[in-house]
């Protein structure tokens, strides 16, 4: 008898059987995904997903070992979202802002509701670090052990919230996203078959690629619209209530950040724009190029189509050096950021003779630390916003062609 060493991966542990579909066919959709069978604490916590990561630790996954998704999130799902669309764009009034509305208006509604528990919970944070340093520094004999204890715990309660509220919002967001994807990439076939033939692929091609992805990475960021603004405000308000007038210098920078971010935006903007005109350009070629393949190796046009499709690649890869230095000049200005607005504010503070106690210093330091995430963000989203602009210009006109009888 011949003896099998063919190494041999370990099974799946038997807390993970009941996440993994029985069936395998790909004509088979279980309804009952491993998140919707889970327990509510499970869902809240994501512990759900323990199994499978016990198991990836293990050894690496493969396609059997995922657990079915839910009924909207499997790739089954396009036949689903089909009537749904037919209904919005009916209501819309030819508006694909409006049809995304009718579709996920609630869950994007519960995903800005968590997007503001995030920002609340982040300067409940700030409270009561401030309250447990000076708690733990008090020297006039007051017995603050039952304070520092409060503080404490509710410092904990508002970092476990914080943590859990800002998880779920990028849960919920992307899992937005992936579903309008999937939905305007129906949508955009369903309406291909109905209109003339003369449509080019190249359009069609940018639609599914391009458009529907720059609405999916909007939709997961579109809540630092308000979110971003806010938090600075609060941010630089708080500030000046811990450093008085010393704060003054940092909140000049901080105004004179604005331009620079607004003039950096819209300068990525256009490379955006001129990028995506490039890339639908270059597609376009590709697409006629397939398309008449025959003809061009009859002719041997071969070299002639190359160069056209290099040019065509050399001016999209010129967008793309722009952008990336554009994207570089954000970074720098944001994540140099914090280190002089706290530089301008303490050094102000330090001549005016303030007196540098820890509660001052760690929270001031916290928020200065925490501005630069909504400065990171809202240049980030404008830019996604307006390129989400344009791809529901290109998607709308394509929705309002004429159809076939």
């Amino acid at each position: 008898m011949v003896r099998d060493d063919t190494p041999r991966a370990p099974p799946a542990p038997a807390e993970y059987a009941r996440l993994v579909s029985v069936e395998t066919q790909p004509d088979v959709v279980d309804d009952r995904g491993a998140e919707a069978t889970a327990s509510r604490w499970s869902r809240v916590s994501f512990a759900w997903l323990e199994p499978l990561l016990k198991l990836g630790y293990s050894r690496p996954l493969e396609a059997e070992d995922l657990a079915v998704a839910a009924p909207f999130d499997h790739a089954h799902s396009c036949e689903r979202w089909g009537p749904r669309w037919e209904r919005a764009w009916r209501r819309s009034g030819g508006s694909v802002w409006r049809a995304m509305y009718h579709l996920f208006g609630y869950r994007l509604a519960v995903s800005g509701l968590l997007r503001l528990v995030c920002n609340v919970t982040t300067f409940v944070n700030v409270v009561a670090l401030r309250g447990l340093v000076a708690a733990l520094t008090a020297d006039d004999g007051e017995d603050t052990t039952a304070r520092g204890w409060w503080f404490a715990a509710l410092l904990f309660a508002s970092g476990v919230t914080n943590m859990l509220a800002n998880q779920h919002f990028w849960a919920i967001g992307n899992r937005i996203g992936m579903n309008m994807r999937t939905c305007l990439i129906g949508a955009v076939y369903r309406k291909l078959v109905r209109v003339p033939a003369n449509t080019a692929k190249g359009d069609v091609t940018t639609l599914v690629a391009v458009d529907a992805n720059r609405l999916t990475e909007f939709a997961s960021h579109m809540h630092f619209l308000w979110s971003s603004p806010a938090c600075l405000i609060v941010a630089l308000a708080m500030t000046v209530s811990y450093l008085g007038v010393a704060a003054v210098p940092a909140l000049i920078f901080g105004a004179t950040l604005g331009p620079i971010n607004k003039r950096i935006t819209d300068v990525f903007s256009v490379i955006n724009m001129s990028l995506m005109k490039h890339q639908q350009r270059r597609m376009e070629l590709l697409g006629e190029v397939l398309q008449g393949i025959q003809v061009v190796k009859f002719f041997s046009w071969e070299d002639a189509m190359a160069a056209r499709i290099s040019v065509a690649r050399d001016k999209e890869l010129s967008s793309v050096r722009k952008l990336a230095y554009a994207l570089v000049s954000i970074m720098t200005v944001i994540t140099s950021a914090s280190t002089i607005l706290a530089l301008c504010a303490f050094a102000t503070y330090a001549m005016l003779g303030g007196v540098f106690d820890p509660a001052t210093v760690f929270s001031s330091l916290y928020l200065f630390g925490y501005v630069t995430w909504p400065l990171l963000e809202l240049p980030y989203t404008i830019g996604t916003a307006s390129t989400a602009r344009v791809s529901v210009g290109r998607l709308e006109a394509f929705f309002a062609r004429v159809e076939v009888p």
